[in-house]
């Protein structure tokens, strides 16, 4: 296995929501919590080169680009594509860009030269995509805005969850082997949150399903920044002791000690391609 690799935000690279704390989707497991803790991007035509060009002197080499998704399932990006390219050519900012589910070729086409990264959900899950996330559309449509993306150019990074509380074995390795055949080389898996109350995935069964998943994916796999804080201890160290992924967000730093597996660290998010990891190395 080659030598793993950690990420942690730290100051090279950080993220931008482009609706602030807003969601209209307003899923159930969320409700824009995670919006709060990322940089809103000021109103007016032009807040978010301005935002972005101000991050860029302060040293930051890298945005990830979220926010809140409307009914339609996809980001509000229109008045955003001019602003991302000039930020990519001009600041030579690394952008990575949640975009939702948005297929529309004209939009696809301007975000070639825009965005680096394209980070996708993938999830064949109805329970997930019209219960939690209240998307119009079937899992099926899922399986073609990714399709559609990978034939506008992106090097898109399907996100998948290692588990949710309907998901399955079967489930996963339909996902993964979907995302492969689409012609993804990196994919990161996510684990998720319970809203609070709900009972918390055990770390065990976690383990069992990421050797499955490591067995079926041909390429790089990463273990998300999306996972409970309760079941890092195990998991974390299961993954990089077993060498069952190689990447990883904000591992647990007691399972890496406890592990004691050499690893280079970056200070950016997990997603982004090998040639432009150099400019994010720590250590």
């Amino acid at each position: 296995m080659t030598r793993l690799k950690a990420f942690r935000m730290i100051r090279r690279f950080t993220e931008v929501s482009l609706t602030g704390a807003s969601c209209p989707l307003n899923c159930s497991h969320c409700r824009g919590r995670y919006l709060k803790g990322m940089t809103p991007v000021p109103s007016g035509p032009r807040g978010l080169l301005q935002l972005l060009e101000k991050l860029s002197q302060r040293g930051v080499r890298g945005v990830l680009v979220s926010g809140g998704l409307r009914p339609d399932g996809r980001l509000p990006l229109e008045l955003y594509l001019d602003q991302l390219r000039e930020a990519r050519k001009r600041l030579g900012l690394v952008i990575n860009l949640h975009p939702g589910y948005e297929d529309r070729p004209r939009v696809l086409e301007q975000l070639r030269d825009a965005v680096n990264v394209l980070d996708y959900e993938l999830s064949l899950s109805p329970e997930m995509i019209k219960g939690v996330r209240r998307l119009p559309f079937s899992p099926e449509h899922t399986v073609k805005v990714m399709e559609a993306m990978m034939e506008h150019g992106h090097d898109v990074v399907p996100h998948i969850f290692l588990w949710h509380p309907w998901s399955s074995p079967e489930l996963l390795k339909k996902e993964l082997t979907i995302a492969a055949d689409l012609g993804a080389k990196r994919a990161t898996l996510l684990v998720y949150i319970p809203p609070p109350g709900e009972p918390q995935p055990p770390a065990e069964k976690l383990v069992e399903l990421l050797r499955l998943a490591r067995s079926l994916w041909p390429g790089e796999l990463a273990l998300g920044c999306m996972r409970p804080y309760s079941v890092k201890p195990i998991l974390d160290r299961a993954a990089v002791e077993e060498g069952l992924v190689d990447r990883i967000a904000n591992p647990s730093p007691r399972a890496l000690r406890e592990a004691r597996v050499e690893h280079t660290l970056y200070d950016a998010c997990c997603s982004l391609p090998e040639n432009l990891l150099s400019r994010f190395r720590v250590k």
